[in-house]
């Protein structure tokens, strides 16, 4: 277990940091990031997970982005962030999908509270979109900091068993 999801850290921490930021700052998901992070795990999976668990992981990323397509064209979200939410869910053992759509909903609620209070204390940066007047949330913070979240804690549940 711990290869794979010390591997997937590695790999990933770039983009979570690059979406984060950039939602903060521009209030979008590049296309680029999102696609880069998809053919990551298209590329390092097969070397790390055993096959038929790659297989599951790209079909849940494929059935996320579908879903994802129908939930935009509903106007509830944005296209940017379901497309990031598909592009990490293989990154996800399936087993854990229930576990992380409840991490993400605690990082939500955390990555309000804080880009709140910092907009709030005056220590938003100037000319950051999220924080110029406009009511919505930048959910790439909270996206990009639960998967940083769950795979660290997945590195550190194995390290525990050695």
């Amino acid at each position: 277990m711990m290869l794979w999801s010390a591997t997937f850290l590695v790999l990933t921490l770039p983009f979570c940091i690059w979406a984060a930021w950039s939602d903060l700052k521009f209030m979008t998901l590049p296309n680029v990031m999102v696609g880069l992070l998809a053919i990551t795990f298209i590329v390092s999976g097969p070397f790390v997970l055993p096959f038929d668990d790659y297989l599951w992981r790209v079909l849940i990323g494929v059935i996320a982005l579908t879903l994802g397509f129908l939930i935009h064209f509903t106007g509830v979200m944005g296209g940017g962030d379901l497309k990031l939410i598909a592009a990490m869910l293989p990154f996800v053992a399936y087993q854990d999908l229930i576990a992380f759509a409840f991490l993400m909903s605690i990082m939500t609620l955390a990555g309000v509270a804080a880009h709140r209070f910092v907009g709030w204390a005056g220590y938003a940066p100037e000319g950051w979109k999220s924080w110029e007047g406009r009511k919505k949330f930048p959910f790439g913070l909270s996206l990009a900091g639960t998967l940083i979240f769950y795979l660290g804690l997945q590195v550190y549940t194995a390290y525990l068993t050695i």
